[in-house]
């Protein structure tokens, strides 16, 4: 296998775009953004991630994370890994959910009595 590496020096990001194997080949490019720029215009970078591409998070000109579509385990895959992590002990496991635990309210408060509530906790302001 042959690997292609070209730096960039404005974005100061060395990512292989070209890897040769036999009877295959693929380009591929991962964009570089900074902290701030990705803050600003997250929307527009999320976008692109939902387009199926990478994006790496750059903070003072060293690569802090990357961005990309989510991985298609399935959710048994998922599980099975919680577990193996719950038996190793890397994680703990939470209870299922009791919905006697979590009762619905029987029934809404008239709004002036929610103010009234509302007015006596906070105080004059």
């Amino acid at each position: 296998m042959f690997q292609l590496s070209v730096r960039c020096e404005r974005q100061r990001y060395t990512q292989d775009i070209l890897t040769l194997q036999p009877h295959v080949s693929t380009i591929t490019a991962m964009k570089t953004v900074g902290v701030r720029e990705i803050k600003n215009l997250l929307s527009a970078y999320l976008r692109m991630v939902e387009g199926g591409e990478r994006v790496a998070v750059t903070h003072r000109g060293r690569v802090v994370a990357e961005i990309g579509p989510p991985t298609h385990a399935t959710e048994e895959e998922a599980h099975a890994g919680l577990l193996r992590r719950a038996r190793v002990g890397s994680v703990r496991l939470g209870a299922p959910n009791r919905p006697d635990h979590y009762p619905r309210p029987s029934r809404r408060l008239p709004s002036r009595i929610v103010q009234d509530l509302l007015d006596e906790v906070r105080g004059e302001r």
